[in-house]
């Protein structure tokens, strides 16, 4: 290791900092099917009701969440009189286009014009999320104590003092409900939903349960990744439970927007289309027989049930029910998604850009993947390589994911390999090389992806997106869902095909069928 001698103490450098950490993480990973469950959130009762704590500094009639000296954008200002309006709506904006500030603008605005007692609860998927909004609003001229949290083990004040509540989503779901009740803050209360898409599923739904007289709806791309394509997004959004909850879609604000309002780095989008091996075309032909054999079937049953719900959810309803065909189907289907998650191509073309990306020592890089087993593997493998990586994803110690995205922060590791996890709820630094090396049919999640790496750079850095899809399988029917030219423009994306080494030839075309050298 590169210890060394200050004089006095013996001191680490930032590469003895990368490999301490990499070690962890290897022992994380052998650790982790051993790792005991995370002890849910303390319990508040006792504090719900609280004795008044002694008198501090007043809070304020008027209340300044949006930082001094700080301009609205122009979408911000067109946005605000719309939703305050009717005081409900949904606002579509891509990452990194300013949803936050929107959000604390209108609950300012609120506050000081209409509503004089107001109370606030934002509600977020993430812990870190749940952090990252608390140092935003601590900026405010609103005393600490008038700022709570409600999750991750954090201890509610006195409700008597509380303006503002920030929420986890797994904790508002059985808690805020209750809590609003019991407070009478109903007829009173901001509910803002951040990444309010998350929202989707049954059991989240019960937050809306807290029947808020004003609401607001936060994401990047609010719709569901719906099997049926009958809809337009905004309307599948508006009809579903989410959107009649918090209110219809009042402003779309995409990446394109941001990129022509100068609020975006400029960047490319490699798409790079890649084959299978022999052996893996060969199981993924089996499979894939065997799908289509059992989904005729189905799909003759599906027909017949008359059901609401869509092919794929209701195999997955009889599959909860042990049907057998069911069963076997959604195995079948599972089984060929992970062959290919885990391709070979992914691999080595993932590997070969980072390889060459590390030699610029300014370059910072993400990896997305869906599976945490795969970038598991990847990460060894680029470590072993001795590449400057870490590691990110939902089954890690906190402590350790803190310390890896620290690390690559602070420029210890210039690359992160990340499970979903990162797409939303982490504040991490833009990066100038993302590879989407695996992805679910979810536009969203593409987006979100890309606007980690599309803020504003030191220097003027361009940024290279390569999203990676594996060739004539459902992999590209999946890929070709998201419309590219209408998230990010034609002119930005440029269109190859890999091959292997030994059968490949370097081309500088831009046309689909193009071959890719692995050595770019």
């Amino acid at each position: 290791m590169d210890v060394k001698d200050s004089g006095e103490a013996l001191v680490f450098t930032p590469r003895d900092h990368l490999q301490l950490l990499q070690l962890q993480t290897v022992r994380a990973i052998a650790e982790r099917q051993r790792r005991p469950a995370r002890v849910g959130d303390r319990a508040e009762s006792n504090r719900l009701a609280g004795e008044a704590e002694a008198p501090q500094d007043a809070i304020p009639a008027k209340w300044r969440l949006v930082p001094p000296g700080t301009e609205l954008y122009d979408w911000q200002r067109k946005c605000l009189p719309l939703w305050l309006k009717d005081g409900r709506g949904t606002v579509k904006v891509a990452t990194g286009g300013g949803k936050t500030l929107f959000a604390l603008a209108a609950a300012e605005r609120l506050q000081n014009e209409r509503e004089a007692d107001l109370r606030v609860v934002i509600v977020v998927p993430t812990i870190p999320l749940m952090f990252q909004w608390r140092d935003e609003i601590a900026r405010s001229n609103l005393p600490a104590r008038a700022i709570g949290l409600m999750g991750g083990g954090q201890e509610l004040p006195a409700l008597h003092e509380l303006r503002v509540l920030i929420c986890v989503l797994a904790s508002a779901r059985e808690r805020l409900p209750e809590l609003i009740q019991k407070a009478g803050w109903a007829p009173r209360l901001l509910l803002v939903v951040d990444e309010c898409h998350r929202a989707n599923a049954k059991q989240s739904q019960r937050i809306f349960d807290a029947a808020p007289r004003y609401a607001l709806g936060l994401s990047a791309t609010p719709e569901q990744a719906l099997e049926t394509e009958e809809l337009p997004s905004d309307e599948a959004y508006e009809s579903g439970f989410v959107g009649r909850a918090l209110g219809r879609v009042i402003y779309t604000f995409s990446i394109r927007d941001s990129l022509a309002a100068g609020l975006l780095t400029p960047f490319e989008v490699w798409h790079i289309g890649l084959p299978m091996t022999p052996q893996e075309s060969a199981e993924h032909a089996l499979l894939s027989r065997d799908i289509t054999e059992l989904r005729k079937d189905l799909q003759v049953r599906h027909r017949k049930s008359r059901s609401k719900l869509g092919f794929l959810a209701w195999c997955q309803s009889l599959a909860s029910k042990n049907e057998p065909d069911a069963t076997k189907f959604i195995g079948l289907a599972n089984n060929r998604k992970r062959l290919l998650y885990r391709a070979r191509a992914r691999i080595d073309v993932t590997l070969g850009i980072l390889t060459e990306a590390s030699a610029d020592v300014d370059s910072r890089a993400i990896v997305f993947h869906e599976s945490i087993e795969e970038i598991e593997s990847l990460f060894g493998q680029a470590r072993a390589r001795g590449l400057p990586v870490v590691l990110e994803h939902s089954q890690l110690p906190d402590g350790l994911r803190a310390d890896n995205i620290d690390a690559f922060r602070r420029g210890i590791a210039r690359t992160i390999i990340s499970a979903k996890s990162l797409v939303e709820g982490f504040n991490v630094p833009s990066a100038d090389l993302g590879i989407i090396a695996a992805s679910s049919g979810s536009v969203r999640q593409r987006i979100q992806s890309l606007g980690r790496m599309l803020r504003r750079k030191a220097g003027g850095r361009t940024a290279r997106i390569t999203v990676l899809y594996v060739r004539d399988t459902e992999d590209e029917s999946i890929y070709e869902k998201a419309d590219w030219e209408a998230v990010i423009g034609a002119e930005r994306s440029r269109y190859f095909a890999w091959s292997p080494p030994e059968a490949s030839r370097r081309t500088t075309s831009t046309s689909p069928g193009a071959l890719f050298s692995p050595s770019i």
